[in-house]
């Protein structure tokens, strides 16, 4: 608790103490072992690092193609807030939008081109925060340090917005870190000549995406399908026109290019799984289907151990 007073306006990007480092610690026991060579070492470490990309590359796709659900009633303020921010950002900052109803009017005064306000929250009396808004410059300012904590509007701060009728967040507001269009899609895809299932995934989403507006104006009468159909054949036919001679030049290109060593057989006697051969015979009775282990025949004494066990 005490901590909180030297933190108030450092920025720490939603770190708190050492749970990320101990979560990521957890995380690598998984696939680490004090008994992996160097090697294995370095191959589960690509392993892990491959894990965490995609697993960023699934939140960064639901977060640009998903469509949250607005349940507030600052319907602008929240449909700007989810086209801005990533969705793990947005929740957070939803939660600051509900929190509104708790946040009591005290005052309002104006200062040259500035507004003052005056606000406390629900159940703290007397405990008035200041707020402070200049719409010439559109620059918004709370004093209680949580935007300088955070890096995202606070509830009293969503509050101004309401009483001065404000749509859109303020662009100083928003962090770039923080915003869903700070990756494209090509930042997520390997820079190799070949084409990679990660890039192929992500693309082949985003245009599912996309076409779905098409597909459903395209259905409402026979000329906007008839439309829509010969469209779809066009491009069709110039995608495959295209992917054709991009084919061709990637094989011509990868002529001469390093290839996989050849498989070749190991020395070792050759598995006999699958052949058909001679049936083993049993070294006893000389007979097939069993061994000298499962052999019920009795075993004949020779004449020398015979005379052996007379003397």
């Amino acid at each position: 608790m005490w901590a909180n007073a030297y933190l108030r306006r450092k920025f720490c990007a939603g770190f708190h103490t050492m749970s990320r480092c101990e979560g990521i610690n957890s995380h690598l026991k998984k696939f680490l072992s004090s008994r992996h060579t160097i090697l294995e070492l370095v191959q589960n470490l690509e392993l892990l690092v491959r894990e965490y990309q995609n697993n960023e590359l699934v939140a960064q796709f639901s977060s640009i193609y998903g469509v949250p659900v607005m349940t507030t009633r600052l319907d602008p303020i929240e449909q700007f807030a989810a086209s801005v921010y990533t969705k793990v950002i947005f929740m957070q900052v939803k939660k600051e939008i509900e929190s509104i109803s708790i946040v009591n009017f005290v005052s309002k005064r104006r200062v040259s081109t500035t507004m003052v306000y005056t606000i406390e929250e629900y159940g703290f009396p007397g405990q008035n925060v200041v707020a402070l808004y200049d719409p010439k410059r559109g620059r918004l300012v709370c004093r209680c340090g949580f935007w300088e904590k955070e890096g995202f509007p606070c509830r009293h701060m969503f509050f101004v917005m309401k009483h001065e009728h404000i749509k859109r967040i303020p662009e100083s507001l928003i962090l770039r870190r923080w915003r869903k269009d700070v990756k494209t899609v090509n930042e997520y895809t390997e820079k190799t000549g070949l084409e990679d299932e990660r890039g192929f995934l992500l693309r082949h989403g985003a245009l599912h995406a996309a076409s779905q507006w098409m597909l459903f104006v395209g259905s409402k009468n026979d000329d906007l399908y008839k439309k829509c159909m010969s469209g779809i054949r066009q491009i069709c036919y110039d995608l495959e026109a295209r992917s054709g001679n991009d084919t061709m030049d990637r094989s011509s290109n990868a002529a001469g290019a390093v290839r996989d060593p050849t498989v070749v057989r190991t020395k070792r006697a050759p598995s006999t799984r699958g052949h058909k051969g001679k049936k083993r015979k049993c070294t006893r009775c000389r007979k097939i289907g069993h061994t000298k282990r499962r052999c019920t025949e009795p075993q004949k004494i020779s004449n020398k151990n015979s005379i052996e066990h007379c003397e």
